[in-house]
């Protein structure tokens, strides 16, 4: 039907960069390129048709079909007025967290890797499947990638994970290309820690300068030594029987005579 009738129909649920999400009928085969269709009602045009490479694909809990990610094929000076013709006018279904398995949240960590050109780079924004890196130059698209991620939160140690290239683009703001990476073959360990690294992380930007450091492992219990309990220590209790009298004191008298001889 697909090849008959023309692009599928598709449901809009969000755009960053050149990565779309959308639901789609019929679960999309990763690494296919495709042809999808957004209904624009309200707008002058109605529709708008897109090339898309699959990034991934899952089954939808939230409504009926399979929630796709894809990487648009076009021009990048497109990108942001197709962007704002999506936000404006596509209908969206309501999804809520089930649209992304986890949110991103911006951090600048110093990334390590032998494939990373220039052998390191730094973070733009991570979650706990994927990060988003800033890199020296280019990497090429499905290429795996062994990283190290510098953790700066006190209870979590540095992350060594692989990924692999969803997409990469050259980045107008700073030189240098954007690259999006997303997790593979991860561990129960290394999920453990991206789990407790996104926690901490999502409490920090969230939370004040006390939560901050409860969320980042900085404010421990600790025994307090002598010289804190002599200062803690609370002073005798006062009695309620009034001191003894002084002794009373005897007049003074003037010094004998010296002896006379």
């Amino acid at each position: 039907m697909f090849g008959f009738f023309g692009p599928e129909r598709v449901k809009f649920v969000d755009m960053r960069e050149a990565l779309i999400t959308f639901v789609s009928a019929r679960p999309q085969k990763p690494g296919s390129a495709c042809k999808v269709r957004f209904e624009l009602p309200g707008a002058k045009t109605k529709k708008v048709d897109i090339k898309m490479r699959i990034v991934t694909t899952r089954p939808s809990t939230g409504a009926t079909g399979h929630i796709c990610v894809g990487f648009a094929i076009m021009s990048e000076e497109y990108l942001p007025e197709l962007e704002d013709l999506l936000r404006s006018f596509a209908p969206r279904p309501d999804l809520g967290m089930a649209a992304r398995r986890s949110p991103r949240l911006p951090i600048s960590l110093k990334t390590m890797g032998r494939e990373l050109p220039g052998f390191s780079c730094v973070t733009v924004d991570i979650s706990q499947h994927g990060v988003r890196l800033n890199c020296h130059g280019p990497l090429k698209q499905g290429q795996i990638v062994n990283l190290v991620l510098e953790s700066d939160v006190s209870s979590v140690s540095n992350i060594s994970v692989r990924g692999r290239v969803v997409w990469c683009r050259e980045n107008r703001e700073v030189k240098g290309h954007l690259v999006g990476i997303e997790f593979v073959e991860v561990t129960a360990a290394q999920a453990d820690a991206l789990e407790r690294y996104n926690k901490s992380l999502a409490g920090r930007l969230k939370g004040n300068v006390m939560h901050r450091q409860i969320a980042d492992g900085e404010i421990t219990v600790r025994e307090s030594t002598a010289e804190e309990e002599a200062i803690v220590k609370p002073a005798a209790p006062i009695s309620s029987t009034p001191p003894p009298p002084p002794p009373p004191q005897l007049p003074n008298r003037p010094p004998p005579p010296p002896p006379s001889h």
